[in-house]
């Protein structure tokens, strides 16, 4: 996290946009991105994993990442900048007092488009405001009951071959960056692994059952019969087909 482990080196600009629905591939850049977003929803995709942000939800996109990004119509506040060192992970907070953090990305726009005498050290602190505010209404803001909703929504849909980690979060009504944190931190594992893992599982004892290959992969949530069979090899060192033979 920006506040704890890494400082603002400088400010590029801060800027409030607005464009259309739109689909773009973004090639790695030299500097952050925090964004409140004013109006519409956004789908962002990195290594593999995907990040759902929605209106009054706030985006943090490290320097140096490759993305791509499914916008809809959309109005929001950035601020660009660089940090001392390249952070891992995006992150995706969602304020319990979100017209207060609207409040500081407008203060901050305002004082970068005023440019009066001292306005970059000004705006340097009102972005550590934001941070500090994103994290403590993080930390209070969720509470236990909202991280068993969604891990027994997790349960319920792990066999949903669309489920995302944006799908769990949203029907429970959390952040996904702490919810991915407060889920490593129980089961020593990312969501995403902890699915593939049950979907395995599920898949395994239907084709020990009689299940067809095929059918069963799709009951599991596996859309892709080759990605199944490759998950399979790498699990459990063996085909689809062998399956038919666990536990005999």
């Amino acid at each position: 996290m920006l506040c704890e482990h890494n400082i603002i080196t400088a400010l590029d600009a801060v800027s409030r946009l607005q464009w259309d629905a739109q689909f773009c591939r973004v090639a790695p850049r030299p500097y952050a991105a925090l964004a409140y977003r004013i109006r519409g929803s956004a789908v962002i995709g990195c290594d593999g994993r995907e990040y759902t942000v929605r209106p009054k939800e706030v985006l943090y996109l490290p320097q140096g990442l490759a993305y791509t990004a499914e916008y809809t119509d959309t109005e929001l506040i950035v601020v660009h900048f660089t940090t001392q060192h390249p952070d891992e992970a995006i992150q995706v907070y969602t304020p319990t007092d979100s017209p207060a953090v609207c409040a500081l990305f407008r203060h901050a726009h305002d004082l970068w488009r005023d440019k009066q005498p001292g306005y970059r050290a000004l705006v340097t602190g009102a972005l550590y405001t934001i941070w500090g505010t994103l994290e403590a209404q993080q930390r209070t803001g969720i509470t236990a009951d909202a991280f068993e909703a969604a891990v027994a929504y997790l349960h319920a849909h792990y066999t949903d071959s669309t489920l995302t980690v944006g799908d769990i979060c949203a029907a429970a009504g959390m952040g996904e960056s702490h919810f991915r944190r407060q889920f490593r931190r129980r089961y020593d594992q990312s969501p995403v692994a902890y699915v593939t893992a049950r979907r395995l599982e599920y898949a395994r004892d239907l084709i020990a059952g009689g299940t067809p290959v095929e059918a069963a992969a799709v009951a599991s949530g596996f859309a892709d019969p080759k990605y199944f069979a490759r998950v399979v090899k790498q699990h459990y060192g063996c085909t689809p087909r062998d399956l038919k033979h666990y536990g005999r």
